[in-house]
């Protein structure tokens, strides 16, 4: 299924014998660099035997993926951190004020990822440990980088489809052994052209955790959407929402949550704009 490159695949407008079109899925080979813009908005609201304000918090993250080594086996890749900003306000006053952590053009995550695209390994430069890597990058977290970049990946059906077939996936994995994610996927192709591809993907998404005071989220019917480049090979973009609702416990009380989410990914060959 995997040749020594990632293969991904399109539907062609002209009649073709559907054995000879690829999965469609990401295509990437040693060498490949490419930048990730992300812009993400969370809402957060708790109810609970202690007061706790919502909160707004949004951030945006610019890296360049540079592919360090491809084959049937596994990926290797390493991010670099262009510029990172966030900002946190109480809900009601308005869109919080952005604040650039420079510092955070520093990092560096190599990392690697196996076919069905879990990550297996992971090293930050500097080292968060270390002196030289303590310092503040608001909500970035570094550590998460591999993962949510694996994510863009498994949001491809990876099989061949034309406009209108469907198809659903399944996810499961433990995080840090402690908490598991599931997620259910229900997409349809809505779009084929030369140069895009567009899916329309409904998510279930489920994190639990052990223990009396562990975290239970659930989300049902989240909308994502996707626009995918049969020349590039890749993701050009994502668009992601949907509402996480459950309670964890503190100091054996149960707290109600909410998170509501709004995600954009754009992926481009050269710099954004306003990139340092």
């Amino acid at each position: 299924m995997f040749a020594s490159t990632l293969v991904v695949a399109f539907t062609l407008t002209a009649p073709v014998p559907k054995s000879l079109v690829p999965a469609l899925q990401w295509r990437l080979a040693k060498g490949d660099s490419f930048y990730v813009t992300c812009e993400d908005e969370t809402a957060s609201e708790a109810t609970g035997f202690v007061p706790i304000p919502s909160e707004i918090t949004v951030t945006k993250l610019v890296y360049k993926l540079t592919v360090t080594a491809a084959d049937d086996k596994s990926t290797r890749a390493v991010i670099e951190v262009v510029s990172f900003s966030s900002g946190q306000i109480t809900a009601g006053n308005g869109p919080p004020e952005l604040t650039e952590y420079k510092n955070a053009a520093r990092l560096k995550v190599t990392f690697a990822f196996d076919r069905e695209w879990k990550v297996k390994e992971t090293k930050i430069d500097p080292d968060p440990s270390t002196a030289d890597g303590n310092f503040s990058i608001g909500e970035l977290q570094p550590e998460y980088l591999p993962d949510r970049f694996t994510e863009y990946l498994r949001a491809m059906p990876g099989k061949r489809l034309d406009k209108g077939d469907t198809w659903k996936s399944e996810l499961v994995h433990p995080d840090n052994g402690d908490v598991t994610y599931s997620q259910v996927d229900r997409g349809t192709v809505t779009d084929v052209t030369a140069d895009r591809i567009t899916l329309a993907i409904e998510c279930d998404r489920t994190t639990k955790g052990k223990g009396p005071d562990s975290l239970e989220l659930k989300s049902e019917n989240g909308k994502r959407t996707v626009e995918f480049d049969p020349k590039a090979g890749r993701m050009r973009k994502l668009t992601d929402e949907y509402t996480l609702d459950g309670e964890f416990g503190m100091a054996g009380q149960r707290i109600q949550i909410k998170n509501t989410r709004k995600a954009a990914v754009a992926v481009t060959d050269e710099k954004p704009k306003g990139g340092k």
